[in-house]
């Protein structure tokens, strides 16, 4: 089968590497244990565990205090929580692989709604092809739906509103119809009580509509207007029912973190932090062409919405002082469109370069850059030492374990209950063992030499072939084991 046809690609291929997208998402559903950042389950799993009486008061964020987070995607996932349980399904790590289903199964629907409106925004079949190859190919896009996160839930909301926008503006003279304005205003409302950054991105898109709908204008507002009022209005209950109390939660993170300063304290970064960031963790060197791409696209189109909605989102987040790489993931879909649109039309000008070796040599070293990440990524769990709490889930006699590394926010949900990881400070193996605990748990090398003579292993966050055959690299790493020495 021929991946290229002229100067497309081959449908065909395009329909494999859909099948292969999709399958990876579940694969990833399934073996991608635990969370990308601590915000994963210090927010989403830890209010979820307020509700369920799980979580001792002491673990409270501060956070929740401040009442900076809305309650409906934790009321989403305690919903899940509680059919599972009808089932008869309560462990903690089936729980959270069937959230992780519920992510990556809504992000492939939110996906396909958007890309069946591209199909109608955009009336070139080669560039709608080549916008669909870089959505499929992109490694991260398994790993990061398949997360419980703000931003997760973000970018499914952002997805959908550019999917409205484009049904509702592909044939500007078309009169809109009130049902698609009214859940485009609801969708907003959602959008942006789960993440309240989300407005660098749908204000303009906002704009956007109500221009090209300008002969409409009164009823597109109205209808925006009512349904993002009604999407305010259940986030406000949900609010509501999580905190006790009547709160706007969207006004007290914008006032915690942009007037108090709090997000600032967790660190700062130079406005050039992104793209650098973003440059080392793509898929370098092919992170420098589509960046480049990127901004042809703009240059070209400098008032297109995709332009101007991703550089207000870009440039808002880059004059913030605290970045995260993950709070660029909403725009994601949006910028490949950037980068797909782009490439279709400068490659359109010079047809010949799809017969050239170095051409197709680049583009199939792409894909297997870009497959095998997908392929390392959705292996192994998104946190090394998930398997110590899942352990932990299976010996409920285990209550107190004698530590000589500092835990910070143990994964409670995973263990079902609270284990006290009693610190060492000395970080001697002899204290550890005067402490009176049967269990150890360290990271040192020396300390598991003694150990594996003395006690039973019962869990290591690495191969023991590591320790056989590299014993230089296992000095150097940070390795997790877990040893019962009630015995020794």
């Amino acid at each position: 089968m021929k991946f290229f046809e002229k100067d497309s690609l081959n449908p065909r291929i395009l329909t494999c590497l859909w099948i292969i997208f999709v399958v990876f998402h579940l694969i990833t559903a399934i073996f991608s244990e635990g969370f990308h950042r601590p915000d994963e389950h210090l927010g989403m799993m830890r209010m979820m565990m307020i509700k369920l009486d799980m979580l001792p008061q002491h673990f409270y964020s501060w956070e929740i205090g401040a009442q900076i987070r809305s309650w409906f995607q934790p009321a989403v996932y305690l919903s899940l929580y509680k059919v599972s349980n009808l089932f008869g399904v309560d462990s903690p790590s089936l729980i959270a692989m069937i959230f992780r289903f519920f992510m990556a199964i809504l992000h492939l629907w939110s996906i396909c709604h958007l890309l069946a409106s591209v199909r109608l925004y955009f009336t070139s079949l080669r560039q709608k092809n080549w916008i669909e190859f870089f959505i499929y190919t992109a490694w991260f896009f398994p790993f990061i739906h398949a997360r419980t996160t703000t931003e997760g839930f973000a970018s499914i909301g952002l997805c959908l509103l550019l999917s409205f926008y484009f049904r509702l503006t592909y044939n500007p003279a078309l009169k809109p119809r009130a049902l698609p304005l009214y859940f485009f205003g609801f969708l907003m409302a959602m959008t942006f009580f789960v993440r309240i950054q989300t407005v660098l991105f749908m204000m303009p898109l906002t704009l956007f509509l109500f221009y090209t709908k300008r002969e409409y204008l009164f009823k597109t507002f109205t209808h925006v207007t009512l349904g993002f009022l009604a999407g305010s209005l259940i986030n406000i209950a949900f609010d509501c029912w999580g905190y006790g109390e009547w709160t706007l939660s969207p006004w007290n993170n914008l006032y915690q973190n942009l007037f108090l300063g709090v997000a600032a304290s967790f660190g700062q970064s130079p406005w050039y932090y992104y793209l650098t960031k973003f440059f080392t963790k793509a898929i370098p060197p092919y992170t420098l062409p589509i960046i480049i791409l990127a901004a042809l696209f703009a240059r070209k189109y400098p008032w297109h919405v995709l332009t101007i909605t991703v550089g207000t989102f870009l440039l808002g987040h880059s004059a913030i002082s605290h970045k995260e790489l993950r709070f660029l993931y909403p725009i994601a879909l949006p910028f490949l469109l950037m980068v797909g649109i782009a490439f279709h039309e400068y490659t359109s000008k010079f047809p010949s370069i799809f017969t050239k070796k170095f051409f197709k040599f680049s583009f199939y070293l792409y894909l297997t850059a870009s497959y095998g990440t997908m392929i390392y990524s959705s292996l192994i769990p998104a946190y090394g030492i998930v398997g110590l709490y899942n352990l932990l889930y299976e010996k409920p006699q285990v209550n107190e374990v004698s530590s000589l590394v500092v835990v910070r926010d143990p994964l409670i949900f995973y263990m079902g209950r609270e284990v006290n990881f009693k610190y060492v400070e000395s970080n001697k193996l002899e204290d550890a063992f005067a402490f009176g605990n049967n269990y150890i748990l360290t990271d040192k090398y020396h300390h598991h030499l003694e150990l594996q003579t003395k006690c039973r292993q019962e869990y290591l966050s690495s191969s023991l072939l590591l320790f056989e055959y590299f014993p230089k690299l296992a000095k150097r790493s940070k390795v997790w084991g877990l040893y019962d020495c009630s015995t020794k």
